[in-house]
């Protein structure tokens, strides 16, 4: 990961495999806004899913890059693309 999180940048939130991380409606990931950072790599992030109603906001806490995770099991963020 060559460029670093700043607060207010949008990444992309994976929830895992762990089902208590699942995202509604079948979402593969959900953009989020980062809120802090830490050690470079981590970020605290609110998390938006498609989910009226019913907690359309999430906070993710301590979140790794998807480089810093050692599978893709975990919780991670990456960048959006640049399509």
């Amino acid at each position: 990961m060559s460029q670093k999180p700043t607060v207010g940048r949008i990444v992309h939130f994976y929830p895992g495999t762990s089902p208590e991380n699942a995202l509604p409606n079948n979402m593969e990931f959900a953009p989020a806004l980062v809120t802090q950072v830490f050690g470079g790599d981590m970020a605290n992030m609110t998390i938006f899913v498609a989910h009226y109603g019913h907690g359309a906001v999430r906070q993710g806490f301590s979140i790794h890059h998807k480089d810093s995770v050692q599978d893709e099991s975990a919780p991670h963020w990456v960048w959006p693309p640049r399509d």
